[in-house]
């Protein structure tokens, strides 16, 4: 698992590098195909998936769902995979090719051979995950009655929920005119910025012991191109994040109002994920934490704020199983994963699997 670990990290597979992506993917296949296993390769607008399996069929057990994507990372050594005392330094170790290496091997594994379960891993989870997981799901129809997704949840944090996210972008038009003089034109950054302060004072106040609430960020303003001018067009993207499904058409509603009230403003949605909701008294959410608690690992309830392609199997009333070994925070300098605890999720997947 380590050596697997250290091979999937030297291949640069972010968006800016699709060539690495396929190779990193056809390294894997072959992998897979050493214990003879049958794999699938999909292609959604020219990105890569796949569906590993001892028989094929679009409906198993537990569907193993991971992603060889990595966001870009410029620090030297970033994919030059290196070990310090227990920990696995590089690129993707632990988000998330370290957990990918752990299931690559549980379907390796021949004490696993009768378990009803396939893999699923896909390449665009750090951009969306609409030409993997939801193409999987929706054009190839395949469905479980478990998804176990180890894409959060740090230090065996089980999470029951992640909340839906809204990207949307916002075009204003105004009219030019010479800075000294405002009063001549019409300010298209203003009309934005008016929209955005009303829509972040219609949210509930967050704060950092009560943040389970729907939250917005301004990520992009544009606008102008000289100081001493009215600029006559602007641009502004919001992330939206939401625990509950009903949000989302509250704050659809929300943005259509405030727009109303400016001229010449128009939007549209860039980007949209359901929330992973989880009934932490579902029988397979039951039986991890009785696993664990055999292993004597403690699995800590935890929500997370961030999205993942869990929510593709959310959206379709499938359990998900979501957490990880001890790693550090995800898309930071120095990204890392402790092996031993690798190897301690690996037994543990593996107990709950044989269960």
């Amino acid at each position: 698992m380590k050596n697997l670990l250290k091979n999937l990290i030297r291949f640069r597979s972010d968006k800016n590098h699709p060539e690495e992506i396929r190779n990193c993917f056809n390294f894997v296949v072959e992998n897979l195909k050493e214990k003879r296993l049958k794999v699938k390769k999909y292609f959604s607008n020219d990105t890569p998936s796949l569906v590993a399996a001892r028989r094929f069929k679009k409906h198993y057990q537990y569907i193993l769902n991971g992603h060889l994507d990595v966001v870009p990372a410029n620090y030297l050594n970033a994919f030059n995979p290196e070990i310090k005392r227990t920990r696995l330094y590089g690129r993707g170790a632990g988000d998330m090719k370290g957990t990918v290496a752990a299931m690559i091997e549980l379907m390796k594994d021949p004490q696993l051979q009768k378990v009803d379960m396939a893999l699923m891993l896909t390449s665009d989870e750090e951009v969306g995950g609409f030409n993997g997981v939801k193409y999987l799901l929706e054009k190839h129809k395949y469905s479980c009655d478990c998804a176990i997704i180890p894409d959060g949840g740090e230090n065996f944090s089980l999470i029951l929920a992640e909340k839906g996210v809204l990207h949307i972008k916002f075009e204003a038009k105004g009219k030019a005119a010479h800075g000294a003089r405002p009063w001549l034109g019409d300010n298209a950054l203003d009309k934005l910025i008016r929209i955005y302060q009303n829509i972040k004072n219609s949210l509930p106040k967050v704060t950092p012991p009560d943040n389970w609430q729907p939250t917005v960020n301004l990520g992009v303003l544009k606008g102008g191109d000289a100081t001493n001018k009215v600029p006559d067009q602007a641009v502004m993207q919001l992330d939206f994040r939401f625990p509950d499904t009903e949000d989302e058409g509250k704050i659809l509603d929300l943005i259509e109002y405030e727009t109303k009230k400016e001229k010449k403003v128009k939007w549209e949605i860039l980007a949209r994920g359901y929330p992973l909701i989880n009934n932490p008294k579902n029988l397979y959410l039951k039986k991890i934490q009785q696993v664990a608690k055999k292993e004597k690992i403690r699995l800590k309830i935890k929500k997370e704020h961030g999205a993942s392609d869990g929510r593709f199997f959310s959206e379709r009333k499938i359990p998900v199983i979501m957490f990880k070994p001890v790693c550090s925070g995800s898309h930071i300098k120095n990204e890392w994963i402790d092996l031993e605890s690798l190897a301690k999720f690996y037994r543990l997947l593996k107990s709950f699997l044989l269960s």
